[in-house]
């Protein structure tokens, strides 16, 4: 008595659904780390880093899907030192403590988008 099986190979396709969940969970995490990152500012330090709106509203990510990272930061000329600190400021951190304080948060959301549709 003989068994047939029959085995298909669906290596294309768990890689083209990889490839798209890889791309999913950067963007969540740049939406995310951009979300934590106004809030580090809003309520990190006492008093919020807000005088205008344009250093938060600069806020913003990019992703490279190839690299598999995603970059957060500002444009603003002045955030840099809001960020590091002068000799009459004190530094604010928000990036870095935005990012830092809610490594656990980043980690799950690209948790759950890598997971989707397997």
């Amino acid at each position: 008595m003989a068994v047939e099986v029959k085995v298909t190979d669906n290596t294309d396709k768990v890689m083209q659904i990889m490839k798209g969940n890889v791309e999913k969970a950067l963007t969540a995490m740049g939406q995310l780390a951009v979300e934590m990152t106004v809030d580090q500012m809003n309520t990190g330090y006492g008093k919020p880093i807000y005088k205008t709106g344009d250093l938060q509203r600069s806020i913003t990510f990019e992703t490279d899907v190839a690299d598999q990272t995603v970059t957060i930061g500002t444009d603003i000329t002045y955030g840099i030192y809001v960020h590091e600190g002068t000799s009459k400021m004190a530094a604010r951190p928000f990036l870095k403590d935005a990012i830092m304080n809610n490594m656990d948060m980043l980690q799950e959301t690209a948790a759950n988008e890598l997971k989707k549709d397997f």
